[in-house]
């Protein structure tokens, strides 16, 4: 097996544990609203608003992120539709992870609040895990080095080459792009 398909496979096992580590973390904060959901229905607050909120807005940024895998791969419109759709997803999953941060600081609270509640689960220590798996799943990947375009000399002959944009390699001219936000 070639290294490059190595690498895409690695990448793809990689990128598929860290879309299965948001799910998990979704799926835990509904586990919490349907275990209180009838159970608290005299309490003051609404117990069921965090973790509502953190998984439905985890869940959601599962299609900004299609969105922007989508956008990322047309020519056409790349640019605008790309940096809407991960402008949507950061928006959702720092909603989910404040959310989900609401929670666990409500925890505490859900006796004194809601004497009759009666559980099997930890509460705390679902939160801690899913806000663990949150944390390795927004930080991970930009921790995973990109594969580097290369374009063979032929290809790059036409261009310019400017300081500083190009790094001269063996097997051609490797583009280094600078870091940009949106």
């Amino acid at each position: 097996m070639s290294s490059k398909k190595h690498s895409s496979k690695a990448r793809n096992i990689f990128f598929g544990f860290v879309g299965l580590s948001m799910a998990v973390a979704a799926a835990f904060q509904y586990l919490i609203v349907f275990e209180i959901h009838d159970k608290c229905d005299a309490a003051p607050v609404d117990l069921n608003l965090a973790p509502t909120v953190a998984g439905s807005t985890l869940a959601a940024s599962f299609f900004a992120n299609g969105a922007w895998l989508m956008a990322r791969g047309k020519d056409h419109f790349q640019n605008a539709s790309a940096k809407v759709a991960l402008l949507v997803w950061a928006t959702l999953v720092i909603t989910g992870v404040a959310a989900a941060g609401a929670t666990l600081g409500q925890i505490p609270l859900y006796h004194t609040v809601c004497p009759d509640l009666a559980s099997k689960i930890n509460f705390e220590l679902v939160q801690y895990i899913s806000i663990a798996l949150l944390v390795f799943s927004t930080v991970a990947p930009h921790g995973v080095r990109k594969p580097i375009k290369s374009v063979s000399l032929a290809e790059g002959a036409a261009e310019p080459i400017r300081m500083g944009d190009y790094d001269r390699g063996e097997a051609g001219i490797t583009e280094r792009t600078p870091l940009t936000f949106l």
